[in-house]
């Protein structure tokens, strides 16, 4: 590792500084933004976006384990969790991947796909995404709920899902270029390949730490490969990646996630 790329990692005066940024722009948490802060951009942040993810695991597991105890059944205890996971979220990613849905699948030429995307209207594609979407993770965490018997064991594979969704973000954004020059990933940033490798380092080490060794690397490779397709896709459709492109990537990363985890059970 180069000293350049050495000084684009996170220093121990930036660590908070970015957690913190990261947080803001992927969550509705009522935190504020100090002057360190706002000298920043995400890009630089980009390698503590899986710590994104283990608070928003740590909320639906939870709000998974109060509804268990209030008597709900599985699968309605899964339904409520994935609610407060959006709740939290401010449905950022489910909406990246319904205008991703009604872009790719509405427009022919790219320019086409592009002003789909950015506009603020839902078509039928992105209601079957969305749809698609809520219907497999609530299922999938309904099925873990049932198989697994340790408060340990369902917690750990929330949290593992949500880090590898968040944290694969990144390499996304150093590999492939900007579909645009205006919008929330050009305000963004493109990180450099020490963030990225990084932000992805540490998804692979939570997930091992939360699912074991062996689970944690077929869930991350899951997860991986769900992003690179996404990936292609975007390159092919609209020549790089948006915003739109990045919250898409995180829906695919979780349920590919949480289908590995459950094949694993």
């Amino acid at each position: 590792m180069s000293k350049d790329d050495r000084e684009e990692l996170p220093s121990r005066g930036h660590l908070w500084s970015d957690l913190k940024l990261c947080l803001v722009f992927m969550t509705r948490l009522p935190l504020r933004l100090d002057d360190r802060t706002e000298n920043r951009s995400l890009a630089q942040a980009s390698a503590l976006l899986p710590l994104v993810g283990v608070v928003v695991g740590l909320w639906s597991a939870a709000v998974l384990w109060l509804t268990l105890a209030a008597g709900l059944p599985n699968l309605a205890a899964a339904a409520v969790a994935v609610a407060a996971s959006i709740l939290l979220t401010g449905a950022l990613h489910e909406d990246g991947l319904a205008d991703v849905a009604d872009g790719f699948g509405g427009g022919l030429e790219e320019s086409r796909k592009l002003e789909i995307m950015r506009d603020s209207r839902i078509g039928s594609y992105g209601v079957i995404a969305i749809g698609l979407s809520l219907i497999l993770r609530v299922t999938l965490i309904a099925e873990i709920v049932g198989r697994f018997e340790s408060f340990w064991g369902i917690t750990g594979a929330l949290i593992a899902v949500h880090v590898i969704g968040r944290g694969l973000l990144p390499a996304v954004m150093a590999a492939l270029p900007l579909a645009r020059g205006d919008g929330l990933a050009a305000a963004a940033e493109r990180p450099s390949g020490s963030r990225a490798g990084a932000a992805s380092a540490l998804s692979l080490l939570a997930a091992a730490l939360c699912l074991g060794l062996t689970p944690g690397i077929v869930a991350f490779v899951a997860g991986g490969i769900a992003v690179i397709i996404m990936a292609w896709l975007a390159r092919r459709q609209i020549g790089g990646y948006t915003g739109d492109v990045l919250g898409a990537s995180e829906q695919v990363a979780e349920i590919a996630t949480l289908a590995a985890i459950t094949a694993m059970l």
